[in-house]
């Protein structure tokens, strides 16, 4: 997701209300991905679960490919 410099200075609180946002997304996400509350898992969500088990770790998170260098002002 990309969010356009010329609104986050015009709206300071946007990033982190979109990041704030993003992660209470993921954190319903996990919950109901441990409790075994998805009814229809997809391939992703068995491998994650599995994930959690085996690492007690938030898939997501475990699963982050490396940051890229971001772009010069």
């Amino acid at each position: 997701m990309v969010v356009r410099d010329d609104l986050l200075h015009e709206h300071p609180q946007l990033g982190p209300a979109v990041f704030d946002a993003f992660a209470r997304a993921k954190g319903v996400y996990v919950e109901r991905l441990r409790s075994g509350a998805i009814e229809a898992l997809t391939a992703n969500d068995r491998m994650y679960q599995r994930v959690m088990q085996i690492t007690g770790a938030d898939p997501p998170s475990s699963f982050r490919p490396p940051t890229r260098p971001g772009r010069a002002p």
